[in-house]
Formats: C-alpha cells, sequence, structure tokens
C-alpha cells in the first residue's frame, strides 16, 4: 500500500518506478503465493493484492502496463496455476474455492 501511495503522489521517474515495483509485488504475491495471504496477521486479501497491483499497473499509462492491469486477474489465475504445479500453492479445497471467488469477483469488476 505504502508502494502505490507514494507512485500515485510522485512525478516523472519516480513515480513510474514505485507505480512498477507496486504492481509487480502485488502480481508476484497474488499470484505464486496467494496462501500467505490467509495468515491472521495479514490486513490484506487476495482480492485487496488484485486491485492495488491493477491499480498500479493502470497508472503507469504505458500500452504493456494498460494490458497488465485490464487483465490482472486473469495473470494472476495463470501464476496461480503455475505455483500449484510446482507445488508452491496448497491443493485446499476451501482456498481454491476463496481464491477462485476473489479473482473471478476481480474479473468481473473490469
Amino acid at each position: 500500500v505504502d508502494l502505490l501511495r507514494q507512485g500515485l503522489n510522485a512525478e516523472g521517474y519516480v513515480r513510474r518506478e514505485y507505480l512498477q515495483t507496486a504492481g509487480d509485488v502485488s502480481l508476484f504475491v497474488s499470484g505464486i503465493f496467494p496462501d500467505s495471504l490467509e495468515t491472521r496477521r495479514n490486513l490484506f486479501t487476495l482480492g485487496d493484492y488484485i486491485d492495488m497491483g491493477r491499480t498500479a499497473y493502470a497508472n503507469i499509462q504505458s500500452g504493456v502496463f494498460d494490458e497488465l492491469s485490464a487483465k490482472f486477474p486473469q495473470v494472476v489465475d495463470v501464476l496461480n496455476d503455475v505455483s500449484r504445479e510446482i507445488d508452491l500453492l496448497s491443493y485446499d479445497v476451501g482456498r481454491y474455492i476463496r481464491r477462485r471467488r476473489m479473482i473471478d469477483e476481480r474479473i468481473s469488476r473490469r
């Protein structure tokens, strides 16, 4: 959240760096390690990370990042599949259903 906030308040190159880093971190955590967001001490959900990443990329104002912003939940979904294939993601059905709901909600928001 701090990276996103600082990026939105900055200008020029610094703005782009903060926003890209916020988007990249959001994508990495929500895509590869979404189970880590289900700890009691974590204040943010998978859906929050998707929203933060989407917002960060949308504010970079570049064709590639505009597309990543528009398709952020779908990219998270693909990375979840990769994470599951390399055994980093839980096979717990309850967690899977919660992840699917949050991703599907964000896809329908566009």
